[in-house]
């Protein structure tokens, strides 16, 4: 007898938190199975499990580079270049080294996709845009040059 996957889905969602609960209340009495259990699916399941991690990332940035391009597919907001390989999020107030210290202290721990969980655990904070690095790197070259004095000024 073959159940239809409409059945399927309906008979796991009525008894969804039944069978995590379930699940949670086995784990905290067998910590040490559960503990053995896992790293040996972790040890033989590492390809998949870095297969899916990465993809989860890919998604992630793609939504969180979407959103603040303020469009469908993410794009720099200055030269428009929609290769996601080369885009960043950006501080709009270029305060990116100041706003890394403030959330978390370590600088590297709080780049790249640590960041956009932060991005989107925070629900789309403003004050960020998408730029590509070129863009980004043109941006922080202009705002040293202008906070320089001209040489040879003596005032």
């Amino acid at each position: 007898m073959s159940y239809s996957p409409e059945y399927m889905h309906k008979y796991y969602l009525a008894r969804k938190e039944k069978s995590l609960e379930a699940g949670r209340k086995w784990r905290l009495s067998h910590v040490k199975e559960a503990k053995e259990y896992n790293k040996k699916y972790a040890k033989e399941h590492f390809e998949r499990g870095r297969e899916l991690k990465q993809r989860c990332n890919d998604k992630l940035k793609l939504e969180v580079l979407s959103y603040y391009s303020n469009v469908d597919f993410p794009k720099c907001v200055i030269c428009g270049i929609e290769d996601i390989d080369i885009l960043t999020i950006d501080h709009i107030n270029g305060d990116g080294a100041e706003h890394r210290r403030s959330i978390g202290g370590n600088r590297i721990a709080n780049c790249g996709i640590s960041f956009y969980h932060w991005l989107r655990k925070n629900k789309f904070p403003t004050g960020f845009q998408t730029l590509c690095f070129n863009c980004n790197y043109k941006k922080e070259i202009v705002k040293r040059r202008e906070g320089r004095k001209p040489i040879g000024n003596d005032s």
